[in-house]
């Protein structure tokens, strides 16, 4: 397990009603489209309804490996399965680098929840540098913000200012007649 991921798990158990878990044992089986994880596991789960197994979708983290060139550590919002048998797999292809996987379940119970008014299942990626931590609010600029805290409700509050970087950019480009 990486520090990052160690400190990680630390610093969002204490933001979070619910047990953040590392996982080690999941396997990347493939079969999926990339970065699309949150519609690879539910496609799985759906088309498992109509055998006799249970599947269902995992919510979580992905850490990468410390980044020595830029000083940080990636953590990306990730989804992926656990079948009847509790087995864990992933089916998003990812990069042939080692991830430690976290289980955050309340990703997924405030999306369950709040559905109707979040815009995506996913909140932003995040980056540990110098012990803080931030989110990309916007990919395209590589836009961050640092955040004070890690508590479920401010991280989905980052979605609307995704929306808002994308309407600025939609709004410049326009304006340069990019569109």
């Amino acid at each position: 397990m990486y520090k990052a991921t160690r400190d990680f798990i630390k610093a969002r158990q204490a933001d979070s009603g619910m047990p953040i878990v590392f996982r080690s044992d999941i396997k990347n089986i493939g079969g999926g489209v990339a970065k699309r994880c949150f519609t690879n596991a539910y496609d799985i789960a759906e088309r498992s309804k109509l055998t006799n197994k249970k599947i269902i979708c995992i919510s979580g983290w992905i850490v990468k490996k410390f980044d020595k060139l830029n000083n940080c550590t990636a953590i990306i919002q990730h989804w992926w399965n656990m079948d009847d048998s509790g087995r864990h797999f992933d089916t998003t292809p990812l990069s042939k680098e080692v991830y430690d996987y976290i289980i955050d379940l309340e990703i997924c119970e405030y999306s369950r929840i709040n559905y109707e008014h979040i815009n995506s299942n996913l909140v932003p990626s995040l980056m540990l540098q110098d012990g803080k931590y931030s989110a990309l609010v916007n990919e395209e600029r590589m836009s961050f913000v640092d955040l004070k805290d890690l508590r479920i409700e401010t991280l989905f509050a980052l979605q609307r200012l995704e929306l808002v970087n994308s309407a600025v950019d939609e709004q410049i480009a326009r304006g340069l007649k990019l569109l």
